[in-house]
């Protein structure tokens, strides 16, 4: 058995010789392993939902947001005393013509742009 001496790194044992502290490793890397494993995951359940669940993707297709149900809502156009244009969802005050809109849930409500004209002298 080898002798310990206090001169001696914790590396060196009796020969002088340095020792690694870490062993050889020698086989699979565990990443290699991880990787395997996720593709056997994977493969399973994409080997399951072809076998035994062919509906799938008509039941996740069927479920988008273009299936909802279109809800109208009732809008109110009018201008007010200083000649500015409002949209509430109540009719004006009495007396005040008004316009009433009709808005689906599935349209865009924004107005187009319009460029500003150059005005030149």
């Amino acid at each position: 058995m080898a002798r310990h001496d206090e001169n001696m790194t914790p590396f060196e044992f009796g020969s002088g010789h340095p020792v690694s502290a870490r062993p050889v490793r020698r086989g699979v890397p565990g990443w290699l392993i991880f990787l395997l494993l996720v593709l056997l995951v994977a493969g399973g359940a994409g080997a399951y939902l072809y076998y035994f669940d062919r509906d799938l993707g008509h039941k996740l297709l069927n479920k988008t947001p273009l299936d909802l149900p279109v809800k109208v809502t009732t809008a109110y156009k009018w201008k007010d005393a200083e000649g500015n244009w409002q949209i509430t969802d109540r009719p004006p005050p009495g007396g005040i013509p008004y316009e009433t809109l009709k808005v689906r849930s599935d349209t865009n409500v924004l107005p187009a742009f319009r460029p500003a004209e150059n005005k030149r002298n």
